[in-house]
């Protein structure tokens, strides 16, 4: 069997234990294959929906929005629009799995000429093998795509000495920061360490994804009047990034586990030393740049969950070859014993991974998707709805909607009162943790209350439980 196919079983076998195997054994087969462990996977279809129908990146029909941060992952999910629900949920998890499969043959394809097959065959198997990256295949997410385009870059970066080659890194890069807006620090490193002696190409890279982010720029320009996505506006707080930064050591040994970290730094410290020698020092500069651009742009209060932890999983896969290189690059005894220590600590979190995966998946079904199908069934076609979480309930019901958070819907976020005074909302779907003060007034009446119980997601985000209320029309 080769090495590639190799790393299509792993995968394949781990998309039978994340998908069926786990769940069913949880009695949750059937909400696996047909919902999403996390509403904002919703909102990519919402998205979706409005490049379908020549809208463009719109969250309401024919109104542009700038809500989305990973454009292309929203184009790619186009044409998954022709199929009937709940299909489309269970092709983009598909989709997932066979992106991890690419992932581990591009890893594969990163290490070989730098470090040998042996080294190449354990970096593959490591990623196709890893519990954090398939949940993010199950999660219905960009991360995977993503990742695929940085270990793509790594590997051209080291080879861009023609102007043929520097174009499709070129190109790589900026699909990549099309896909996450943090991996723009891959393009400075890429772009900088190929100008040390071929300027000409350093400026040929360089241009596609200047091309790329300027028009994602000026359509947010267009629909919002500012260059910034609406969720980077909304999410970021100045004042918390020393915080977060001070934090992420520890966000990060939570993440990938403490056993597991304590193992595979100091192999990714020797990897990364090894393939530097070998003239590739931006794989391990990647992994500890890629952290200042999470650090900036969001949170990760829970990095061991799927919820916060989907933001670091991109720069996995360049982890997992760093420790590969590292494994080598040690004595043969040595080498077997941390080879097969890293392996098992890997195939160790196969199950938790699955299970948090699974009942994931039950909180947004008891939830977001049971809200969702109250609403298709009492809401009438033009009823507005203002929504907490803004993607199932969007996507599923396909009722105009006002995103409370602003995540979708810029002029909620410059002032919410006044957009809710403008679209007067006949049905308001909230967690009552996060906006009590709707449940007091006297216009609005509570009509279904949603539980779901033990609350998987997230522990620190109180969503156990989602209300919706109904205004009373005097």
């Amino acid at each position: 069997m080769s090495r590639v196919a190799l790393y299509g079983l792993i995968a394949l076998l781990q998309g039978v234990v994340f998908l069926w195997l786990v769940p069913w054994s949880l009695g949750l087969a059937d909400v696996s294959l047909s919902t999403f462990p996390l509403d904002d996977a919703y909102i990519h279809h919402v998205y979706a929906e409005g490049l379908r129908y020549g809208d463009g990146l719109s969250y309401l029909p024919g109104v542009p929005a700038a809500g989305s941060t990973s454009p292309l992952f929203a184009v790619a999910l186009v044409p998954l629009q022709l199929l009937p629900d709940p299909h489309w949920v269970l092709a983009t998890k598909l989709i997932g799995f066979s992106l991890l499969w690419l992932v581990a043959t591009l890893a594969d394809r990163l290490v070989a000429p730098l470090a040998g097959d042996r080294a190449a065959s354990l970096a593959g198997i490591l990623v196709a093998s890893s519990p954090p990256l398939a949940l993010a295949a199950s999660s219905g997410m960009e991360v995977l795509l993503a990742a695929a385009f940085a270990l793509l870059a790594l590997r051209l970066a080291a080879r861009a000495q023609t102007p043929r080659v520097a174009s499709v890194l070129g190109l790589t890069l900026a699909l990549a920061a099309l896909t996450r807006p943090e991996l723009g620090l891959l393009w400075l490193g890429a772009v900088g360490w190929v100008a040390r002696d071929h300027r000409r190409e350093a400026c040929i890279a360089a241009s596609p994804t200047l091309v790329a982010l300027g028009l994602w720029a000026a359509w947010n320009l267009h629909a919002t009047g500012s260059p910034w996505p609406t969720t980077f506006l909304a999410k970021h707080a100045a004042p918390s990034l020393a915080a977060r930064w001070r934090d992420l050591p520890w966000a990060y040994a939570a993440a990938f586990g403490a056993p597991a970290f304590a193992l595979t730094a100091p192999l990714a410290a020797l990897g990364g030393r090894a393939l530097a020698r070998r003239g590739a020092p931006l794989v391990g500069a990647f992994t500890l740049v890629m952290p200042l651009g999470l650090a900036w742009a969001h949170d990760l209060r829970e990095p061991y969950k799927l919820y916060w932890l989907r933001y670091a999983l991109p720069v996995l896969p360049a982890l997992l070859v760093l420790v590969a290189a590292g494994v080598v690059a040690l004595p043969a005894r040595a080498r077997r014993v941390a080879g097969a220590a890293a392996l098992t600590l890997s195939l160790l979190g196969m199950l938790s991974s699955a299970r948090h995966y699974a009942e994931s998946c039950r909180n947004v079904a008891e939830l977001n998707v049971a809200a969702a199908a109250w609403l298709d069934a009492h809401a009438g076609p033009s009823d507005w709805i203002a929504s907490n979480d803004a993607g199932a309930v969007r996507r599923l019901t396909g009722r105009p909607v006002v995103d409370l958070l602003g995540l979708n819907d810029h002029l909620a976020l410059r002032d919410r009162a006044a957009r809710l005074r403008e679209t007067r909302p006949r049905f308001y779907v909230v967690f009552p943790s996060w906006f009590p003060g709707l449940l007091a007034r006297p216009d609005l009446r509570e009509v279904l209350r949603l539980r779901s119980e033990p609350y998987a997601i997230c522990e620190r985000c109180e969503q156990s439980e989602l209300v919706i209320l109904e205004a009373v029309r005097p």
